[in-house]
């Protein structure tokens, strides 16, 4: 599928929940406990999977909130594969319960993990996710052990910018990519901290990281003499990379968002009662009119708090 400015977009963020079993800062609003709102069923995620396929989508990735917290996660993932139209499927998740479940996840078909790991020290990864920062690192060393392909996240904010060598050191006996993703201004924490730290103040000050040049990706991958591993820069704040975009996501409660730094969202919910091909016609009118560029820095104000978009 191409949009209106010529980017071809086959990659969608799919949320399956905007329901949490943590509290990260930066991304559930503090007034927002329960998310008891309408989740799209199995089958609608599966639908609205092969109308995008039938777009030319490739890549898929499932988030939330916790994707995990939906029991029917495998099925759901199992149905996506099924279409065999997908040359990706990933899996975004905080990992507490992930060991217990990863085996059943890549059996069912998922290609790739990215575990959100905010800190390395037990007491601060608490306070900035209310989270055990050993259930996580247990996710981690299981996805190691299974060999799935694997990405940390990590979110930089003023909190764990002084950890970024211990996050840096993951990647050095381990083949892991470990990505610093710049904080976005959703909700309060991020609206208060976005560009107080970028991932440029990371990279300035360490000549050692040796950047991989690759056109048209959102990462900028940098490689270090010895490392089994990788170090990835997400920089939509310092570096805007709207330009090479190929992504849309689709929420929990059934809206397409053709960009995440835009108030734009257009439900699919009707055209799923009206049928596959009006719901393939309902995401083509979105995507093509994807937004040139991101609102960040520029007066936007995210209705939604991160877990209700999918990060």
């Amino acid at each position: 599928m191409v949009d209106r400015l010529g980017r071809v977009i086959d990659y969608m963020r799919v949320s399956v929940t905007e329901r949490c079993n943590l509290a990260c800062k930066y991304c559930r609003a503090a007034s927002d406990d329960d998310c008891e709102r309408r989740e799209l069923s199995k089958t609608d995620i599966i639908r609205c999977a092969a109308a995008f396929a039938a777009l030319g989508g490739k890549k898929l990735r499932f988030t939330g909130g916790e994707p995990l917290l939906r029991k029917d996660i495998e099925d759901i993932i199992g149905g996506v594969s099924a279409l065999r139209r997908y040359d990706d499927i990933a899996l975004t998740t905080n990992a507490h319960g992930l060991k217990d479940r990863l085996r059943g996840l890549i059996t069912s078909g998922l290609n790739r993990v990215n575990i959100s790991l905010d800190s390395l020290n037990p007491v601060k990864y608490r306070a900035l996710t209310g989270g055990s920062l050993d259930e996580a690192m247990r996710g981690v060393n299981h996805a190691l052990e299974l060999g799935i392909s694997l990405k940390v996240n990590v979110v930089l904010t003023p909190d764990n910018i002084n950890e970024a060598d211990d996050f840096i050191a993951l990647a050095r006996e381990n083949p892991i990519e470990v990505r610093f993703i710049e904080l976005m201004p959703f909700g309060p924490y991020g609206s208060g901290h976005m560009g107080r730290v970028t991932n440029q103040d990371i990279i300035r000050q360490r000549p050692w990281l040796n950047p991989v040049r690759q056109p048209g990706k959102t990462a900028d991958i940098c490689v270090i003499e010895g490392y089994k591993g990788t170090v990835g820069f997400i920089s939509p704040v310092s570096r805007r990379f709207c330009g090479g975009c190929n992504r849309v996501r689709l929420t929990a409660d059934g809206k397409l968002l053709p960009c995440l730094g835009d108030a734009a969202e257009f439900s699919l919910l009707e055209a799923l009662e009206r049928g596959d091909e009006a719901l393939k016609e309902a995401m083509r009118e979105a995507i093509y009119i994807k937004p040139s560029g991101h609102c960040f820095g520029g007066g936007f104000e995210p209705e939604r708090a991160m877990n209700r978009i999918g990060g």
